[in-house]
């Protein structure tokens, strides 16, 4: 199945204010999903930046907005709107007004959900298989002045985040327990020697090849 985000920004990290929705072509037909109402002082949803497919149920989609958080999907229809008040997510103060930014999302192998959550402490968080939240605990290394962009779930259980405009990357190590984040570790990625000597911090985009290399746009 194929699944589109509409959504986008600007060189800035803008929203677009893109309310065309979220859109699949399942079994070779075009499904255009009634969106749900915003949750927001916004009328809608906008801006869906990014989309991944359970593993363990590929009806099962979840979607993230620059602007209303993580958008869920199930059997064509959406079914949740995921944000502060029912979460771990937090909302942040960008685009002229409080709002809840989710650039990146991804599914690893078991079905968990990663995901960042822009301009907060909590940057990175996990929607563990069976619905629980929790969010990684990265010290002081995150203000919510910080923005924080798209992730790629690596087959080893790496979680790799771009860091927008000139950030680079960072790379986590659940350490096979997303639930414990008590004996995780991370790695930040960048221009420097000892930091992964990468040829740009503009990160924006990474993938994972067949041979488990890394690519990094």
């Amino acid at each position: 199945n194929l699944w589109v985000a509409t959504g986008g920004v600007d060189e800035t990290w803008v929203g677009l204010y893109t309310s065309v929705g979220v859109h699949g072509l399942v079994d070779g037909n075009w499904i255009d999903v009634v969106s749900l109402e915003g949750e927001n002082d916004i009328s809608g949803i906008r801006d869906f930046l990014c989309v991944s497919i359970d593993p363990l149920n590929p009806s099962h989609i979840m979607f993230g907005s620059w602007e209303e958080g993580l958008i869920e999907v199930l059997n064509g229809e959406m079914v949740a709107i995921y944000n502060s008040a029912n979460s771990t997510i937090v909302e942040g103060d960008f685009g002229s007004s409080p709002r809840t930014g989710v650039a990146g999302v991804d599914y690893d192998k078991s079905g968990n959900l990663w995901f960042t959550n822009a301009y907060s402490t909590s940057p990175l968080q996990v929607r563990l298989a069976d619905g629980t939240f929790v969010a990684m605990d990265l010290g002081d290394s995150f203000t919510s002045n910080d923005n924080i962009g798209g992730v790629k779930v690596t087959r080893d259980g790496y979680v790799w985040v771009i860091l927008p405009r000139g950030g680079g990357i960072l790379v986590y190590d659940p350490a096979g327990t997303p639930s414990i984040t008590s004996d995780d570790d991370w790695r930040f990625l960048s221009t420097s020697e000892s930091q992964g000597a990468l040829p740009s911090n503009y990160v924006y985009s990474i993938e994972e090849d067949l041979d488990g290399e890394i690519w990094i746009g």
